[in-house]
């Protein structure tokens, strides 16, 4: 096989320093191309646990396995995308994944104005995803590369535990994350108010699909909003109208 040489032995091929993430993640150079290996860390399984414990008090939802699992997991929702708005996979094992490189700026290093083309890219990406009947599980923010005028998501470890509840309401829990999250990752109200803007314009929402009332307290932690609810409030106002 064509990537045989490279999944034995990815460190010869390394062109770039680990990027930031919980697993090891790394670019590399093979037969003139560049990709992206994606490697099983064994420390990544704490960092997983903590955010298994961190969504539990947002939608209860995440799932806790061993890196090795989730990269699995990953692997087959690239394999299922195929490139729709995220990178395409080439190959994998059973640690390791070589996945298109792809080169883009992560939402942290963007202008404001770049920003909003992220937040338009990434709910038309999400969108798109959904439509495959993929979930991301761990739609954060942080997850998204601009490149050009479109937006990929870069992370598909995360899943959801509770797999018999109705894909409209995993969607819409991936959805509701990549809202809150823009807080989290910004403390800025008007951007995470603008996502749920955007957001109402690709998804509708009622209380049939997700609960919206979840407390400001209980969303602190996960994502750090205001504990006067009052932003809470004002996203629940623009998903439900």
């Amino acid at each position: 096989m064509a990537f045989e040489r490279l999944l034995e032995n990815p460190e010869k091929f390394r062109c770039g320093e680990n990027y930031r993430a919980t697993n090891i993640v790394f670019p590399v150079e093979f037969e003139s191309k560049k990709y992206v290996i994606k490697k099983a860390g064994h420390l990544s399984s704490l960092a997983n646990f903590y955010y298994a414990l961190q969504d539990g008090l947002f939608y209860q939802t995440r799932g806790v396995g061993t890196s090795f699992e989730r990269l699995q997991r990953e692997a087959a929702c690239l394999e299922k995308l195929a490139g729709c708005g995220a990178p395409s996979v080439f190959a994998h094992n059973e640690d390791t994944i070589i996945r298109e490189f792809i080169e883009g700026t992560p939402f942290s290093n963007l202008s404001d104005l770049k920003r909003e083309r992220a937040l338009q890219e990434g709910f038309r990406s999400l969108r798109r995803i959904h439509y495959k009947d993929v979930i991301i599980g761990d739609a954060h923010v942080k997850n998204i590369l601009l490149s050009g005028y479109d937006a990929y998501w870069m992370d598909f470890e995360g899943y959801f535990y509770d797999q018999e509840k109705p894909a409209t309401t995993l969607k819409a829990i991936d959805v509701l994350k990549f809202i809150y999250s823009t807080y989290s990752e910004t403390r800025d109200e008007k951007i995470t108010l603008r996502a749920a803007e955007i957001a109402r314009n690709h998804y509708e929402f009622n209380q049939n699909t997700v609960n919206l009332d979840l407390s400001a307290l209980r969303l602190w932690f996960p994502t750090r909003i205001p504990l006067n609810g009052r932003l809470n409030k004002q996203i629940k106002k623009i998903l439900l109208r």
